[in-house]
């Protein structure tokens, strides 16, 4: 195969984290299809996908059937975490202006991290890991 081609990628095996199988990249190719994706994604510069690590080049004999796999890092869902991320920050931006008495910001930021934190551990537990390994390789 050439580095140009791009393949599909069948992502049937559940728990799968691969980059192209992930919550992310499932949500774009539903919504936008893979015609609209990135078609030389930055993973394609990792060692399990280029004998020129860390640049792009030739893919290895035994690379994984991910490598040639279309991907968008900045899809609908990595849009969607930035702006609940953005709303997050701006409410605890509020307690700070508003509120002056430090045990009292503290109890409202306990209050509401804390319901981020049960979110976080659920979503752990049910094998949906939450890292944030989109921009950078």
């Amino acid at each position: 195969m050439s580095i140009s081609s791009t393949q599909t990628v069948q992502c049937g095996v559940r728990g799968s984290l691969d980059p192209p199988c992930n919550a992310v990249g499932f949500i774009d190719r539903l919504l936008l299809g893979e015609s609209h994706l990135y078609q030389r994604p930055v993973y394609r510069r990792v060692k399990e996908c280029s004998e020129n690590s860390p640049d792009y080049g030739p893919l290895p004999a035994n690379a994984p059937g991910w490598c040639l796999a279309p991907f968008d890092p900045e899809g609908i869902l990595s849009s969607l975490m930035a702006a609940v991320t953005c709303f997050v920050g701006l409410h605890f931006g509020q307690i700070i202006a508003h509120f002056k008495d430090h045990m009292q910001r503290m109890s409202l930021w306990s209050m509401s991290a804390f319901p981020l934190l049960v979110s976080g551990y659920i979503l752990q537990t049910l094998g949906m890991p939450l890292s944030k390994p989109l921009y950078t390789l």
